[in-house]
């Protein structure tokens, strides 16, 4: 019985990664801004000092810490400038055209 449970749930997790990730390519497609080369290397360039004062640390925890964090700032604004800004809430990923139970939110 365990089995059978273990395998329905698997395909029901299964089934709602594939809406997860059709949901979501539907929405880069709908919301999609198409960032330029420059555009994407601007930002990095405006990264690129921050990066180099990297090489000052003599600590290998701080240059990676930092180095993350640079690196993660650079992305949400990449990832924003693709998509668009993103939600305050990190939970709340919801846009106009989403709907729930039939009510569009």
């Amino acid at each position: 019985m365990d089995n059978v449970l273990n395998t329905a749930s698997t395909k029901v997790w299964g089934a709602f990664q594939i809406y997860a990730v059709e949901n979501a390519m539907s929405y880069l497609q709908r919301k999609k801004q198409v960032m330029t080369k420059e555009e994407f290397l601007a930002l990095a360039a405006q990264r690129y000092d921050e990066l180099q004062a990297l090489n000052k640390l003599n600590n290998f925890y701080d240059y990676e810490k930092q180095f993350v964090g640079i690196w993660k700032d650079l992305g949400k604004e990449v990832l924003e400038q693709n998509i668009g800004e993103l939600p305050k809430d990190k939970r709340k990923k919801k846009d106009a055209d989403h709907h729930d139970g039939g009510h569009l939110h």
